[in-house]
């Protein structure tokens, strides 16, 4: 996608293992084009979030029909202290609010540069809502044992999630 800045304060998401990419406004607004669907521009402007697919990166479009080519939202603030999740990480903080545990995991790879595996794919599916600000990763591990139960092994950077 193309994002053209229009006055603004914004946050753009988009890794290339991830089935979507995302833009946030905060503050103004900004000019979101896709290239799924040239010559169509989308004016974002404050607390607007556009997710966009990325259906080029999916490896089978059928097996995932829960996914639509692009939807407008709005952003995501944390309930504990009024935070927007989508720009925690300017803060330093990990943020997710009601967010898959596959989802918390991909995060916390990039966050703390390790690998995490999940033996128990049931796992995967549990959402999750929590922050990290200064926590290492096993503080970050220990933690969301609180409110889900699994196991962990750490070799090197290499996570094992089993039930």
């Amino acid at each position: 996608m193309q994002v053209k800045v229009l006055g603004t304060s914004f946050n753009v998401k988009s890794y290339l293992n991830e089935l979507t990419s995302e833009t946030s406004v905060i503050k103004g607004s900004v000019e979101v084009m896709s290239k799924q669907r040239p010559g169509e521009k989308f004016l974002l402007k404050t607390n607007e979030k556009l997710v966009l697919s990325n259906n080029e990166k999916r490896e089978n479009k059928e097996s995932q029909p829960n996914i639509p080519m692009m939807v407008l939202k709005t952003l995501t603030y944390a309930e504990k202290d009024s935070s927007v999740i989508e720009t925690s990480w300017v803060e330093n903080k990990l943020a997710f609010d009601d967010e898959s545990f596959a989802e918390v995991a991909l995060k916390m790879e990039r966050w703390y540069a390790v690998k995490i595996n999940f033996k128990d794919k049931h796992l995967e599916h549990v959402h999750l809502t929590g922050s990290f600000v200064n926590e290492n990763i096993q503080q970050a591990l220990e933690a969301l044992q609180f409110s889900t139960n699994f196991h962990y092994e750490i070799k090197e950077n290499i996570i094992t999630i089993t039930k």
